[in-house]
């Protein structure tokens, strides 16, 4: 990931946190944790102050490249297997992970359901979908899983949107990050 939109993602993850943090205090966590400091982001995003900045950075979400988790960890693999586990490129590369996989995350919003029923539901059809995902090595689409759903008492497209606030396209990339991630790491 480039390090000026690292610098923003954090930025927006800051904002959401502490919408009302300062120029001078994003500078001091900027200059800590090595990110760009307000006055580049601001001067990248072409507004002409921070509150016009932040007004602009609220908005948008987290950008995320789901290829990048796949080089590093095929990168990370390669470390292991040369350099070992312990190595410190191995360890580097072990850490940028970590960076993506909680930015990936963080992209994702999130809108807590207490119903448990809709939990439960959701839980199976989740755990259904991945399934029947390997089962027939693609994602399904919307009528494909309608179907499956049906057949096997899930939860449709919508209600699985509903629940998650995922939309088909975002799930699916959840979908296959996970399943990569389990053939991989499990």
């Amino acid at each position: 990931m480039e390090y000026y939109d690292k610098s923003v993602n954090e930025l927006i993850i800051v904002l959401r946190k502490n919408p009302n943090i300062t120029r001078i205090e994003w500078d001091e966590y900027a200059n800590k944790y090595n990110f760009y400091s307000a006055i580049t982001i601001i001067t990248h995003n072409h507004v002409d102050s921070w509150e016009g900045l932040k007004k602009k950075l609220v908005k948008q979400k987290i950008k995320f490249n789901y290829k990048e988790i796949k080089n590093v960890r095929k990168r990370l693999n390669e470390s292991v297997k040369v350099n070992g586990i312990q190595s410190e490129i191995t360890r580097e590369l072990s850490d940028e992970m970590d960076i993506l996989i909680n930015y990936y995350y963080k992209s994702i919003e999130v809108v807590e359901i207490k119903d448990p029923v809709l939990i439960n539901g959701y839980r199976k059809s989740y755990k259904h979908l991945k399934e029947y995902v390997k089962e027939i090595n693609k994602f399904p689409t919307k009528s494909e899983w309608s179907s499956y759903a049906q057949k096997y008492d899930c939860l449709s497209t919508e209600s699985m949107h509903y629940i998650s606030m995922l939309d088909w396209r975002h799930l699916e990339k959840r979908v296959k990050v996970e399943i990569s991630f389990e053939k991989n790491f499990i």
